[in-house]
């Protein structure tokens, strides 16, 4: 909220307003309403992987094979791994295995 309020609010008192709306909605509504609204919420958020990760490529691309067909054609390099060096790989993610 600093950032994007340009520092006109402060972390403190953003934290303050959100608990505070938080706690009347429940107390208005119950946990019943908390828990319906959670699962509108992963609905939505289903669609929108699935609409991101399948329309889109459909739409602009005509399915996902072709998008990656065009991903090669124009820059070959991203689908492409790096090998194990000291740090990528699984040597540098896990320095105490090695």
């Amino acid at each position: 909220m600093e950032v994007s309020g340009f520092g006109g609010i402060s972390r403190a008192t953003a934290i303050l307003i959100a608990f505070a709306l938080v706690a009347a909605f429940v107390f208005v509504s119950g946990i019943r309403a908390v828990a319906w609204i959670s699962v509108i919420k992963d609905f939505l958020m289903l669609f929108a992987v699935f609409f991101i990760g399948i329309g889109l490529p459909y739409m602009y691309f005509g399915g996902i094979g072709e998008m990656f067909t065009a991903l090669i054609n124009a820059k070959p390099v991203h689908l492409i791994l790096p090998g194990s060096t000291k740090t990528m790989g699984s040597p540098g993610m896990f320095p105490q295995f090695s």
